[in-house]
């Protein structure tokens, strides 16, 4: 298994109702399944992927924090670092580890999608998103 997985950025433009209002900081993270949104065109082969959105202050995520995956189940605890591909253009930008401090008050914006399908899950094991301090959990449904 893997212990990297690909992040695949989307464009913010898509997805409006993932925009939050001012003062509003989380992850937020869904389950999607291939052509159940047709916004999210998802390689074939692909069972299942992670939908995920956030909004932090930068001040909270400590300098070259990567975006971590955690599986958690009754038989196993694994941990992947997360990694942007190349961006191929359009409003999608790479997200990557900022390498130092950000001036107070700056917010980082994510939209992604990771492929679930290389994890072979099973229902109830719990996905946690880990980006910093922030985190989010789900389980995976039936």
């Amino acid at each position: 298994m893997p212990e990297t997985l690909a992040m695949h950025p989307l464009d913010e433009g898509l997805f409006p109702e993932r925009e939050k209002d001012p003062g509003v900081y989380v992850i937020e993270a869904s389950i999607v399944r291939p052509e159940a949104d047709p916004r999210l065109v998802l390689p074939a082969g692909c069972s299942a992927a992670v939908l995920v959105s956030s909004t932090l202050l930068a001040e909270g995520v400590p300098p070259g924090a990567s975006w971590n995956l955690e599986v958690r189940s009754k038989t196993r605890r694994q941990t992947f670092r997360l990694e942007s591909p190349v961006p191929r253009g359009g409003n999608v930008l790479p997200i990557d580890p900022v390498p130092g401090p950000r001036p107070k008050g700056t917010v980082d914006r994510a939209l992604f999608w990771v492929d679930l399908t290389p994890l072979a899950l099973a229902p109830g094991d719990l996905i946690v998103l880990v980006h910093g301090p922030a985190k989010t959990e789900l389980p995976f449904p039936r």
